[in-house]
């Protein structure tokens, strides 16, 4: 009786897993490629450092991916604060993604 019950828990499980996967599959191709230009990141500490190397290490391979550039912006000083600047007054990535700027 358990197992039977167990094995339809797991069933109603996998099916939805199912349905979920083709229905992002199916969103995912109806959407334009993004990006469609460069995409910068700002590291907020000195170049050579463990964040400018791990982002320049997680920077090379997504270029590959998205087919675009990848420059790197050392904005070091302040603890991090001048990046966060440098970020919050950097151009949006999606058009009307500015509303958090009003």
């Amino acid at each position: 009786m358990l197992k039977q019950l167990f094995l339809r828990v797991m069933c109603v499980g996998f099916v939805t897993v199912g349905v979920g996967v083709n229905l992002t599959v199916a969103v995912a191709q109806a959407q334009d490629k993004w990006p469609e230009r460069a995409v910068t990141f700002i590291v907020p500490f000195p170049p050579g450092g463990p964040v400018d190397t791990t982002a320049r290490l997680t920077a090379q391979p997504l270029a590959q991916l998205w087919s675009v550039p990848t420059p790197i912006e050392n904005k070091a000083g302040a603890g991090g604060i001048v990046g966060a600047q440098a970020a919050a007054k950097a151009a949006p990535d999606v058009v009307g993604s500015d509303a958090h700027r009003k």
